[in-house]
Order: structure tokens, then sequence, then C-alpha cells
């Protein structure tokens, strides 16, 4: 709602509960979403009268990666987050592919949005963008077409892709 400009900086979020309605998610969903952006700066929640979203632009992502998740994780935190993706993204993948349904398809859309305006503010390297923004159009294109085997592949490639770009930028780093 936020990326796609439903809702503008300076505006009101709706309710809890009208959140969790319009998203077809639980309360504690919203909750915790609601925290993580609060957490991120995204939104203000100001007592007694509503969540309101914040004016962010690009450079915020650059800030939100440069600087907080800088300050959480190190080197062998993203070596061990990526080892995590390799086991979880690549079924998730698989599962999708398998039981995909509309509203799927839309979710993955919008977060298709979101990963590219993420990149677009974040991943200078034009290369790496694309090789990145190519990946995920094959493994939505695999799951829409309900192919669960070509969908981890393609995951798998893409996710041993990001942990070479990660190991390149741990060493220009050092």
């Amino acid at each position: 709602m936020i990326v796609k400009g439903e809702i503008k900086p300076g505006e009101k979020l709706p309710g809890e509960r009208e959140l969790a309605e319009q998203l077809r998610v639980g309360r504690a969903c919203v909750r915790e979403a609601l925290r993580a952006l609060l957490l991120a700066g995204i939104i203000s929640i100001k007592p007694g009268d509503g969540t309101y979203v914040n004016k962010v632009n690009s450079q915020f992502f650059n800030d939100l990666v440069n600087t907080k998740f800088g300050l959480l994780f190190q080197k062998d935190d993203f070596l061990q987050l990526m080892e995590a993706r390799k086991i979880l993204e690549s079924q998730l993948a698989k599962l999708a592919a398998e039981r995909a349904t509309d509203i799927l398809f839309q979710t993955i859309s919008m977060v298709r949005d979101l990963l590219t305006s993420y990149q677009r503010a974040v991943v200078k390297d034009i290369r790496l963008r694309s090789r990145s923004l190519e990946f995920h159009r094959k493994i939505y294109e695999y799951i829409r077409d309900h192919k669960p085997v070509e969908a981890a592949k393609t995951m798998d490639e893409h996710l041993v892709d990001v942990e070479r770009a990660l190991s390149n930028y741990f060493k220009a780093e050092v």
C-alpha cells in the first residue's frame, strides 16, 4: 500500500483490524509488520491518534542497509544467513509452484515490485541488479506455470549468485 502510493507520506494508516481484513492476514501478522515498519522508520505512531506514513526516499534504503543492518550483521552473520536462505528459499519456490493460487500470484507480484524498487535504490552495480531481477523474473514465471523443479533450481542458482556477490563485497571491504 505504501510502496504502491495508495497511502502517501503524512497519511494515516487504517486501523489494525481493517488492515488485517484488507490484506487477508491475522492481526498478529499486522502488528509484527507495523513493528518492523516502525523500527525501519517508515511509519510513526502518534498515541491516541493513529499510525502515519513517514516520508521515505531511495536514500532511506541505502541508509538502512549500510547503517542499521551493518550494525546488526557482520560477515559471518551474512554467510550464516545465506546458508539458511539456501535451505529455505528453494523449497519455498518449489512449494509455491505446486500450490500457487491467484492470491499468491498477487502477493508475489507485489513482492516483485518491492524488490525491484529496493534494488534500484540500493544495488549500484547495474549488472548485479539486472542478473538478480532476471533470476526473480524466471522464478516468478516457473511458479506461475506450476513448474516446481525449475523454480527451485533457479532459486538455487540465484542464491549462488547472491553468495558470490556477498563474498566479493566482503573481500573488497577488508
